[in-house]
């Protein structure tokens, strides 16, 4: 079936999303990043300093396993111990992943082997050959010594 004679709502070349796909509303996580990230005055030992909510959350888990809770021990240990192994895995060697040869690598492959093989081939036949005239002369093949060049 044909569409030449059908009318549409929109011309030829006209969007029919003109205005794209709308935003995303603002996620918790993203909310929560946000808020974290902003400073705030922070006073230890009768000084100012000025840190961000994250870090000074941290300080304040720090502080409290100092003094021996023991929920915010275990708290930091286990981020401590996922930041180990995260570093570990980081740090291992990336595997060695082997691509499928190409036509060219298979082919240049194939010749290479051909090659080698007709080395072999042509150095057999030439030790035959060597031999066959040696015993023709009645000479031990293995008594002749290679010349030097």
């Amino acid at each position: 079936m044909s569409d030449k004679g059908v009318k549409t709502r929109w011309k030829k070349g006209q969007s029919g999303n003109p205005h794209g796909r709308p935003r995303k509303g603002v996620t918790l996580p993203y909310a929560a990043r946000r808020m974290m990230d902003q400073p705030m005055r922070y006073e230890a030992n009768g000084q100012v300093y000025v840190v961000s909510r994250l870090e000074r959350t941290l300080l304040e888990i720090i502080k409290r396993a100092d003094e021996g809770d023991l929920a915010c021990m275990r708290f930091l240990l286990e981020q401590m111990s996922r930041w180990d192994r995260a570093v570990a895995v980081a740090a291992r060697p990336p595997r060695e992943v082997k691509l499928p040869m190409t036509a060219e690598q298979r082919m240049q492959r194939k010749l290479a082997a051909e090659a080698d093989g007709a080395i072999e081939r042509a150095k057999a036949e030439g030790r035959a050959y060597y031999e066959k005239l040696c015993r023709e002369w009645g000479i031990d093949p293995d008594s002749i010594k290679p010349r030097e060049e």
